[in-house]
């Protein structure tokens, strides 16, 4: 089922490109955005667009998605670049400015970056649709750190 999602994702991104001409991120973003809210339905989780929240840096920020659960707690964060931008520059800009490194993936349409608890834990190619489908369910996999103590509490 996964693959058929990421396969529709394919076939969506490349036909707006195709129709368009452009692979800007505004313009390539809401098939990505599709595919991260499939893969969330699994969780009981939906991605919240353009959500503004706390940063790091104690201002707000505007992540282009905010995974969240049906009690308002965020789960992660997507954050969507152009693919003529270098990913790295651009996630570099996001954390200066305080996006929160707990659980957020960035893209490109080419590349995908998964950061938890401020690390880089998965980069894959996009255009493998094994990898991207693996990088995706860590993403909407990750625990969410209030849950995982109330869950610790309720066991002893």
């Amino acid at each position: 089922m996964s693959i058929q999602l990421i396969n529709q994702y394919y076939n969506k991104r490349d036909r707006i490109i195709q129709y368009g001409g452009s692979t800007n991120e505004l313009t390539i973003r809401d098939p990505f955005k599709d595919l991260l809210n499939h893969y969330s339905d699994k969780k009981n989780l939906l991605l919240i667009p353009e959500l503004a929240i706390m940063g790091t840096k104690g201002a707000k920020v505007k992540p282009d998605g905010t995974l969240k659960n049906a009690l308002r707690l965020d789960y992660g964060y997507w954050e969507s670049k152009d693919e003529k931008d270098s990913i790295d520059e651009e996630i570099d800009t996001k954390i200066k400015k305080g996006y929160p490194l707990t659980n957020i993936i960035f893209e490109d349409g080419q590349t995908a970056v998964l950061i938890q608890h401020g690390v880089v834990v998965s980069r894959v190619d996009m255009n493998d649709r094994n990898k991207l489908d693996e990088i995706l369910n860590q993403f909407i996999s990750f625990e969410h750190p209030q849950v995982k103590e109330l869950l610790i509490k309720l066991l002893v």
